[in-house]
């Protein structure tokens, strides 16, 4: 009893206090602008990461080098290339074998700068300029929530605003990074305008003659200036304080790579670094033993054998020596480009391959100094930078838990739960999978990219390729398991229905046809599903197995398989794909089998004759066959006589909206003969599927007696043992 009332007692909790509050939630206004705001911002979205995704499977851009259609053009001109050659020969126009040039056809390079440059610039103007386009949006619509007459004002204050909490550094804010920044800005800046411009005395009102765009422009003159200069004070106490200290900043992680091929190259490139400190001016954390030890080994594998010897510390010093040796930092303090911590937060990373060492070089450096520090780099620093790390690093795969756990739970009490969590996981998502982007054609290639520690694999692609398999719970692997287990014809109709939707990630129909919606058979299956899709897929992802999603060119509507392709451009995107379909149809196999054994528990009970049809219909071919077919025949009998009816009230139409009674009767006429025809031709239908349903039951009737006959032999037999 007591385990029974703390039951009912979770139940009304979450029905009465928790679905209210997440309802409430999911229209509060904030969230809902953030939602809208990037809804629309979808087909530019798109359209950059489209850019992004020809200029690689096409012209050898975003790092693919061989792996494109250039590439493969270029391995038929030249077979005797390696596919490393091929990708130095689109990357440079050269290729190289230690100092000797064997081949330089240029032509295949300027080929992939021109398209790359031309392609790549439209994820330049669309993805690279998200949040500025973000800010506009999300104050036009958070100003339309407050019934605000002049959103398209709001917006382009909200941008304006976010341009000068930057101090003017269009370029600090303007891509996926400044998404959080813009976010703050813009409601603080459209909560303070719309409220000024509920004061009347601040309000200009103009004469009649003026035109209404300029008197309406002019009637918010007042407030536009006020809330600018309230964005102004609040740069004002972070610039004043970093001027007078001199000790705030913004810092980055950045990263390079270098790649030998010989140990000639090596002591080349050692040779040739442009800002290789001299005696007299090393830096205080110089170490002239690890440099010496470094750049005097005799051979590729004694640098790669010493660089992994090494503790954390000493590669931290390696990696900043190198990286300030290479020109890429300096030793300036608080300066621009100063290296930080050298001895904690670099990292080297070294990879000997084929007898190729490449090394990869990751550091911290000042990217904006105290003359430059305002509000939006303070945001950026002291909230972007600690939250991006935890959302991409160790909380990542703790955010996106807690993203697919409340999706489901949210679906089995019948609310949107991806509509309702859009507003809050949204921008986290997509902020990942644009830096995941940006970074790769930033650094020419993935591996690049990846090396430098700062790619995310939860992006908003990840869940709609990898975990949402049909919708939220999972629910295509459902539809299968129902009409390879199932012996309920109800659901076996549904699913008939719904497969098509969910092939193209839309389950609705599953939701509330089956329903998945307070059904606590499952409830279970709903939500382990995406759990056991989402741990599958970080793993494969995790062991370098498949790369990280960095396109977002599919709709979320794409089948999973397709957009788990696209998003990673990589094939191997279908292997945990079609695993985890196939986990959670395993998965749903036993819960399937529960539903009917509970389903045809209770017919039994309370309607014997349904429960003999229902066995029947699965134990009897001929009588199978029979209902499939008479429900064919009702429905085309249905169907001629919806025809006739949508006529008669077509013709009740013509009736009441014209008055010329000879143009009623000639179009009253017109339909009712269309209706004929109309008619007719399902009528041939029906009587050609009566003739054939006749000839196939003559046909198999011996076969459906036999199966009958063997069936019941077998049953007596059992009977008698």
């Amino acid at each position: 009893m007591e385990k029974e009332f703390r039951s009912k007692e979770r139940g009304s909790f979450i029905q009465n206090k928790l679905v209210p509050f997440m309802g409430k939630l999911g229209q509060q206004r904030h969230l809902g602008a953030i939602r809208d705001a990037f809804a629309t911002l979808i087909p530019l979205i798109i359209a950059g990461s489209i850019g992004t995704l020809i200029n690689a499977i096409g012209f050898g851009g975003a790092g693919s080098g061989y792996v494109s259609i250039l590439g493969l053009i270029c391995k038929i001109a030249h077979p005797d290339l390696t596919n490393a050659q091929i990708s130095e020969l689109i990357s440079s126009g050269i290729v190289k074998v230690g100092d000797t040039t064997i081949l330089n056809e240029i032509a295949w390079h300027k080929v992939s700068t021109i398209f790359g440059l031309a392609l790549g610039h439209i994820s330049t103007a669309t993805i690279g300029m998200i949040s500025i386009y973000f800010s506009f949006l999300f104050g036009y619509f958070l100003s339309l929530s407050k019934n605000f007459a002049e959103p398209i004002i709001a917006g382009l204050l909200s941008t304006a605003a976010l341009v000068l909490s930057a101090l003017g550094s269009v370029s600090f804010v303007q891509g996926a990074p400044g998404l959080i920044t813009a976010i703050l800005i813009t409601i603080f800046t459209t909560e303070v305008f719309v409220k000024l411009t509920q004061v009347k005395a601040l309000l200009i009102k103009l004469p009649d003659g003026v035109p209404p765009a300029v008197g309406k422009s002019f009637s918010v003159f007042l407030p536009s200036v006020l809330t600018l200069m309230c964005v102004s004070g609040l740069v004002m106490l972070v610039f004043g304080p970093a001027m007078i200290w001199q000790t705030w900043h913004v810092q980055a992680g950045e990263n390079f790579s270098q790649s030998f091929e010989d140990m000639k190259g090596f002591q080349d490139w050692l040779a040739g670094l442009p800002s290789l400190p001299k005696p007299d001016a090393m830096p205080s954390w110089w170490n002239n033993e690890i440099w010496n030890n470094f750049s005097h080994q005799s051979s590729l594998d004694g640098v790669n054998d010493y660089i992994k010897s090494l503790s954390s510390h000493d590669q931290s010093i390696l990696s900043s020596m190198i990286s300030f040796a290479a020109g890429k930092t300096n030793n300036s303090g608080n300066g621009m480009g100063a290296i930080l911590n050298p001895g904690s937060s670099s990292i080297i990373k070294a990879v000997l391959t084929h007898g190729h060492l490449i090394l990869s070089m990751n550091y911290q450096k000042i990217t904006t100094d105290y003359t430059g520090f305002g509000l939006a780099q303070a945001i950026y620093q002291f909230f972007t930078t600690p939250f991006l790390g935890f959302a991409t690093g160790n909380g990542s795969i703790g955010i996106a838990l807690v993203y697919v756990f409340f999706v489901s739970v949210f679906w089995l009490f019948g609310i949107h739960g991806t509509n309702l969590l859009m507003g809050i996981f949204t921008p986290i998502f997509t902020m990942i999978v644009l830096m995941n982007q940006d970074l790769v054609n930033a650094a020419g290639s993935y591996d690049a990219a990846k090396a430098s520690g700062q790619m995310g694999i939860f992006g908003s692609p990840f869940f709609d390729s990898f975990v949402f398999i049909g919708g939220a719970g999972c629910t295509l692997t459902l539809l299968v398991a129902t009409f390879i287990f199932s012996k309920r014809q109800d659901l076996k109709e549904i699913a008939k229905y719904a497969t098509p939707a969910g092939c193209f990630q839309i389950n609705e129909p599953v939701m509330f046809g089956f329903p998945i919606v307070l059904n606590p058979i499952y409830a279970i299956p709903f939500i382990f599903t995406q759990v056991a899709n989402l741990f599958v897929a970080w793993f494969f992802i995790k062991v370098n197995l498949v790369k990280m999603p960095t396109i977002m060119a599919a709709p979320w509507t794409t089948p999973w398989f397709i957009g788990g392709v696209i998003s990673t451009i990589d094939y191997r995107a279908l292997i945990p794909a079609f695993i985890n379909f196939g986990i959670d149809l395993l998965i749903y196999i036993p819960f399937v089998l529960v539903d009917n054994k509970v389903y045809f528990s209770k017919l039994k009970e309370t309607s014997v004759e349904a429960y003999e049809q229902e066995m029947r219909y699965y134990d009897d071919p001929e009588f199978r066959f029979n209902v499939i077919t008479d429900r064919k025949i009702a429905g085309l009998e249905e169907k001629a006589t919806t025809v006739m009816s949508n006529a008669m009230y077509n013709n009740e139409f013509l009736a009441k909206r014209f008055t010329d009674a000879e143009k009623i009767a000639k179009l009253q006429a017109e339909n009712n003969a269309k209706a004929e025809v109309k008619k007719e031709v399902i009528l041939k239908e029906l009587e050609k599927l009566k003739a054939d349903r006749a000839a196939k039951a003559l046909k198999l009737k011996p076969k459906w007696d036999a199966y009958m006959q063997k069936k019941a032999t077998k049953a007596a037999q059992k009977h008698q043992l």
